[in-house]
């Protein structure tokens, strides 16, 4: 199964628990199936077979993972936690289930975690975040969903290694999913923990789950805080849909529990402010942060930030509806095809996926959207893999096809990758992005030769490239609801009967 399928001001705030804190002491030999309530049936995290004898990663970042947890939970109270979760469903409820983990199954005191939410656009190895996270003082950080790329220590003090002895050492965790090349470190001396050379790939939010749920001892109290925190993350990237079978744990009775239907409604709440051009990731944050279920979300009478999550979600609606026409333009070899939209709303994701199914294309494997109105001086672009691709059974690696294009013109790779710190594409082979600035972004598009027909065509300006065709039957228009764009309709409004979630990726 393939992947089932910057500001100067910061957002930040100092989480609080949830409710009444519950101190629990870990059994030195615990396991994966280990519960101190007879009750209750223990769940199995994961299911390995011959098939799958190893997942969601290699077992020793596992061990290591789970021995940084405990290590936190065992330093002096004067040492500080941060937090970093990215901005959207899956990012969040990694967040949130590291968090009830530390403060109710390790007993870590709340008022001794912060949380740092990115600014819009960014990523932990930009400079200015590196500068906004040393702020915190903390001794202990830990990043979940935000990228696995190469770069400087997180933090001064986090080069030393997070298992260093060293006084001046800050220990940094990484828990991601987002494609790394084997024997790649990620950020200088942080533990990472990546699933994404374990196929089926988990989600961040599944991974930190599978990380977290055997340290909980008391099993009624984990299925209560974090087993739906897991489901929401996980449908939050593999859309409602997702394929329980092994080696994925069985959470289908947390499904039945609260039906696809709410879970999708929650998840495209929980999506929606991030896509604004207000950013206020920190209100999706907070209502997951104080929900009990997936119902709280849903209900105002519950979640005191419902009304701005349903009118972030229909801005969201009316802005995607807004761009979603633009007509798209052809690399000359044919296999991309470019849609170039400008708006503040972080729309260009969704309008990638709504074209995969409309074009076809002989050549055709990768649907491109380029947003340059989402940051100024900055082009975010999103790109899926088009439909008729599957269709011929291609196996598709987007980040592999992109690199193909910048790697025409060597010098200038060098310097792109320069200016953003990093990778120029990320995510995941099926779903991936960037974020260049604007005269980086001009260099790309001309090196893809968008635009320029094919040799021995007569078609100008690339229209369609080798063969392709837009068909006017399937053309990616609203439907009269928003489950294209995993936003599901509001509660008076009758809803669709499969929401929809889609694939993440940093652009």
């Amino acid at each position: 199964m393939s992947k089932r399928s910057a500001s100067s001001s910061t957002s930040t705030l100092t989480a609080s628990s949830p409710g009444k804190r519950t101190k629990s002491s870990i059994p030195a030999n615990y396991s994966e199936s280990s519960s101190l309530t007879p009750s209750i049936a223990p769940i199995q995290v994961v299911r390995l077979s011959s098939t799958h004898p190893e997942w969601p990663a290699p077992p020793s970042k596992l061990q290591e993972a789970t021995e940084f947890l405990q290590t936190c939970a065992a330093s002096p109270p004067s040492e500080r936690i941060l937090l970093v979760p990215d901005k959207d469903a899956d990012g969040l409820c990694s967040g949130v289930t590291m968090y009830r983990t530390l403060v109710h199954a390790l007993g870590i005191d709340p008022s001794r975690i912060d949380i740092h939410l990115m600014t819009k656009g960014s990523n932990p190895s930009a400079e200015t975040q590196r500068i906004c996270m040393t702020e915190y003082g903390a001794k202990w950080i830990i990043v979940l969903d935000q990228g696995s790329r190469n770069g400087p220590p997180l933090v001064p003090g986090a080069e030393h290694g997070w298992g260093s002895a060293h006084p001046d050492t800050v220990r940094t965790m990484v828990v991601d999913h987002h494609w790394l090349p084997e024997g790649n470190p990620g950020p200088q001396g942080c533990l990472m923990l990546n699933a994404c050379h374990h196929k089926p790939v988990a989600t961040a939010s599944l991974l930190t789950w599978i990380l977290c749920r055997p340290l909980w001892s008391d099993e009624e109290l984990a299925q209560v805080q974090i087993d739906y925190v897991a489901v929401l993350g996980t449908m939050g990237d593999l859309s409602v849909n997702v394929d329980w079978s092994a080696p994925f744990p069985d959470l289908t009775p947390e499904v039945r529990k609260w039906t696809k239907k709410r879970l999708g409604s929650a998840i495209a709440l929980l999506n929606a402010p991030r896509r604004t051009p207000d950013f206020d990731v920190i209100t999706a944050w907070s209502a997951l942060l104080a929900s009990t279920s997936p119902l709280t979300i849903l209900d105002p009478a519950t979640n005191e930030n419902a009304a701005r999550l349903y009118e972030a979600r229909d801005a969201v609606s009316l802005e995607t509806e807004r761009c979603t026409h633009t007509p798209p333009k052809f690399s000359k070899d044919g296999r991309v095809a470019v849609l170039r939209i400008t708006s503040a709303y972080q729309v260009h994701p969704s309008i990638a996926t709504r074209w995969t199914g409309s074009l076809k294309s002989k050549n055709l494997q990768v649907v491109m959207c380029a947003n340059d109105g989402y940051t100024p001086g900055m082009v975010n672009f999103s790109c899926r893999i088009a439909a008729v691709a599957k269709k011929r059974g291609e196996e598709v690696n987007i980040i592999t096809i992109l690199n193909s294009y910048a790697d025409q013109d060597a010098e200038w790779k060098r310097e792109v990758m320069e200016a953003v710190g990093g990778d120029a594409f990320n995510g995941h082979p099926q779903a991936s992005g960037g974020i260049f600035p604007k005269e980086h972004w001009d260099k790309f598009y001309e090196l893809m030769q968008v635009g320029v027909p094919p040799d021995g065509s007569s078609r100008a300006g690339g229209e369609g490239g080798a063969g392709a065709k837009v068909s006017k039957t399937k053309l990616p228009a609203q439907k009269n609801n928003l489950l294209a764009m995993g936003f599901s309709t509001s509660p008076k409004k009758k809803p669709p009967s499969q929401p929809q979630t889609e694939q993440d990726a940093p652009s």
